[in-house]
């Protein structure tokens, strides 16, 4: 279970070169993006975790490892059934999700996306800032049609921001490191894995995140910034017809 230290200490904002009062640092996001899943839930791949495990909450029963003389099964390069469970950042490593909706750009109107980013072949959660109207319905994850695969493919830390307090606030002794980043842009289709376009961006951030879900006490996570307008001018033309 993760703990959310989402209040940054007054005394650190002299230091970050920020005016900002305590009330408004409660009222306001953090800037970047996330790194893994720093801001949502974990998603888990469909083909290790059940329907049934994710709604009652109980852990997944475990299976007696094959013998050594049993021969490896081959790993899956399709998922069959797309829900909230699915690891979209499969696609990115080549993986076909057929129960996911195929694209068509004839069709007029929106065709829902899911994005990640990460550095090849780990993938976590990516598109702080995109359009909410692309998501698809929470729960409809097979009308997805497009997948958005940010490929971090250069990093430069910016800041380190300390001063993050917990509930009853005290001094956590976390930190972010405030990261600018490259990024090589693949849109895929979610069916059929096909690359329908790519393209090169970067993106710079130099304000700390005013909330943050960190791993453990005294844990120094990562926030990568996004280039959030560029790649919303790059994906429209695809995902609105």
């Amino acid at each position: 279970m993760r703990t959310r230290h989402h209040t940054l200490s007054t005394s650190a904002l002299p230091a970050l070169g920020l005016a900002l009062t305590m009330a408004l640092l409660a009222g306001c996001g953090g800037g970047g993006d996330v790194d893994a899943t720093s801001a949502r839930s974990p998603e888990a791949s469909t083909l290790e975790v059940s329907i049934e495990d994710a709604e009652t909450g109980d852990a997944p029963i475990a299976t007696e490892a094959p013998m050594a003389t049993e021969a490896p099964v081959a790993a899956s390069t399709t998922v069959v059934e797309v829900n909230i469970l699915t690891d979209f950042g499969d696609v990115c490593r080549g993986v076909k999700l057929p129960g996911a909706t195929p694209y068509d750009p004839a069709r007029p109107g929106i065709h829902p996306i899911e994005t990640t980013a990460g550095e090849s072949p780990e993938y976590g959660v990516g598109g702080v800032g995109l359009p909410t109207q692309w998501d698809p319905v929470i729960g409809e994850e097979h009308t997805v049609e497009l997948v958005v695969c940010m490929d971090r493919t250069s990093t430069t830390l910016r800041d380190t921001c300390t001063g993050y307090l917990d509930d009853a606030g005290a001094d956590t002794g976390n930190a972010v490191e405030l990261y600018d980043a490259t990024y090589t842009v693949r849109l895929v289709a979610a069916v059929t894995g096909e690359e329908i376009a790519r393209t090169d961006l970067a993106a710079t951030e130099d304000t700390c995140p005013s909330f943050f879900y960190f791993d453990a006490e005294g844990s120094v996570d990562q926030s990568f910034a996004e280039p959030t307008d560029a790649m919303t001018a790059w994906l429209a033309p695809f995902v609105e017809t």
